[in-house]
C-alpha cells in the first residue's frame, strides 16, 4: 500500500502495518519521515515531494493508493 501524506505514521500506516500489509509511506516533511520511521517500523518511509512521485522499482496499482487522512 502506498500512504501518500504518510505524516508520522499514525494512524494509516500503522493500522496497514498491522493488518499484514506492506506499506510504503511517503512525506514531504523530513521530521515527519523520521518520527513515522521511529513510530511504525514495520513500513518504509521515503521522503519525497507527492508532485514528483518516483516509485522507480516498484508498481502501485489504483487499490494500492490510500491517501491519509481519506
Amino acid at each position: 500500500m502506498l500512504d501518500i501524506g504518510s505524516g508520522t505514521g499514525r494512524p494509516v500506516s500503522h493500522t496497514l502495518v498491522e493488518a499484514g500489509c506492506e506499506v510504503t509511506g511517503i512525506d514531504g516533511s523530513s521530521t515527519m519521515v523520521e518520527l513515522a520511521r521511529q513510530q511504525v517500523p514495520g513500513a518504509r518511509f521515503e521522503l519525497q515531494d507527492v508532485r514528483s512521485l518516483q516509485a522507480a522499482d516498484e508498481t502501485f496499482h489504483g487499490d494500492d493508493l490510500l491517501p491519509s487522512g481519506q
